[in-house]
């Protein structure tokens, strides 16, 4: 039998052609590979984070639904028509006297949402802003959680007799991303306001005081105003406001921090 003749490369023509794909030991690897992936992924998600909740519990789908809040692009967000995927409802808070309340938070997916699931904003995990229909009134609370998961518990002093709605501000853990949530709250009032924040000292919001003055609310011896840098404003028309307080008797106005 003859040899096969060679090619010049020191190649013999007419020979195997050279192997294709991976050889049983390559596979071995790959797939060793994957196992260990897979327990890698498994140990991570296994590890504690402190929160049993996930974004799929802040998912909430049709129209005027909202996801998230995205800090880095903030925007005006109707949040009488925008449906928030987290649900809160405010009652009095029995044995605890007047003016205690309750305020319990759910995820879409109805578990509820305690200070283990909340991070720390502003030094707060829970912030309540409560108003009453006239805007007269508004008050800044933070809850304390209760022994019962997605209870908090607060005292809120109103000065309206009038309906008020509360909105939550929080940062979930499981997004990272604020979020708020809203009820409303029939009071009856009980504590008495003096002239300085009787309805005749507040300007009426549309008919402003001063040629571009816009608002003026004066309580405690402060008067505050907004000034818009556009009169009038308009729906759809981004508006620069100034915040204005003096003093009625023309003393200096201290500024501190609030959180």
């Amino acid at each position: 039998m003859s040899a096969l003749p060679e090619d010049g490369t020191g190649n013999r023509r007419g020979g195997d052609p050279p192997p294709t794909g991976i050889s049983a030991g390559q596979r071995r690897q790959v797939l060793w590979i994957t196992v260990g992936a897979v327990a890698l992924y498994a140990l991570l998600r296994a590890l504690p984070t402190g929160t049993n909740l996930h974004q799929v519990d802040f998912s909430v789908t049709g129209k005027g639904a909202l996801e998230l809040c995205d800090p880095a692009s903030p925007q005006f967000i109707p949040v009488v028509a925008v449906r928030s995927p987290v649900t809160m409802t405010v009652v009095p808070q029995e044995g605890a006297g007047a003016n205690h309340f309750l305020a319990r938070l759910s995820t879409s997916t109805g578990l509820p949402i305690g200070p283990v699931d909340l991070l720390v904003v502003h030094e707060r995990k829970l912030h309540l802003l409560i108003v009453d229909d006239t805007l007269g009134d508004y008050q800044h609370i933070h809850p304390e959680p209760t022994r019962h998961a997605g209870e908090w518990s607060f005292a809120f002093a109103p000065t309206r007799s009038t309906g008020y709605r509360v909105f939550a501000d929080f940062t979930p853990v499981a997004t990272g991303r604020s979020l708020y949530a809203s009820a409303d709250l029939a009071v009856e009032k009980t504590v008495t306001a003096g002239p300085a924040n009787s309805a005749a000292a507040v300007a009426p919001w549309d008919q402003p005081r001063a040629p571009r003055q816009a608002w003026e609310n004066e309580r405690d011896g402060y008067r505050f105003g907004f000034t818009p840098s556009v009169l009038p404003m308009r729906a759809g028309q981004a508006e620069d406001l100034t915040l204005t307080i003096t003093r009625g008797d023309g003393g200096k106005v201290a500024l501190e921090p609030v959180m």
